[in-house]
């Protein structure tokens, strides 16, 4: 091996390394959405009242190195065909139609429990059985942001027998 190849060898190596870390770096800076669904009430949102509300709390955190304009007029959860609009129905925290979350800040909107579950058509079974106590009910969220981009969670599911949230 001469010094030539070992020249030729170290040069195709660097751009490589190069293409690489320009990859990575990109990678890295990329905007991310987490979104986490929690049972709640109207408590959690400065409300209070003599008889508990319950509501769904619905918090869209931003994990990503770059800040998010987000329209929350788009603010969706989809459930076997049927759609829940957030914006549209009733719901708390959300006072304003686009919010700026910057890297690792997050949003809180509260939907109420009854309008989550009449929306999207989620019924308790007349007599749970195996299969009915362990079904959960695949959910998807998503949001578009002022400029146009999408996200969506992935393998959400909502136990209706326990009232419990699961990240699959």
């Amino acid at each position: 091996m001469t010094i030539d190849d070992l020249a030729k060898a170290a040069g195709i190596l660097g751009f490589l390394i190069s293409v690489a870390t320009f990859a990575l770096t990109r990678w890295e800076r990329r905007a991310v959405v987490i979104f986490g669904l929690d049972e709640g009430s109207a408590d959690d949102f400065g409300i209070t009242v003599d008889e508990p509300i319950s509501t769904i709390n619905l918090t869209i955190s931003n994990v990503g190195a770059r800040s998010l304009h987000l329209d929350l007029r788009t603010l969706q959860i989809e459930a076997t065909g049927n759609t829940l609009s957030v914006w549209r129905e009733d719901h708390l925290g959300g006072e304003q139609r686009e919010v700026l979350l910057k890297p690792n800040d997050s949003k809180t909107i509260g939907i109420f429990l009854d309008t989550f579950r009449d929306v999207l058509k989620i019924e308790s079974p007349r007599k749970y059985d195996e299969h009915s106590f362990n079904f959960m009910q695949p959910l998807r969220i998503s949001v578009v942001t002022t400029n146009g981009k999408v996200f969506a969670s992935k393998k959400l599911k909502y136990w209706e027998a326990t009232g419990e949230f699961h990240h699959a």
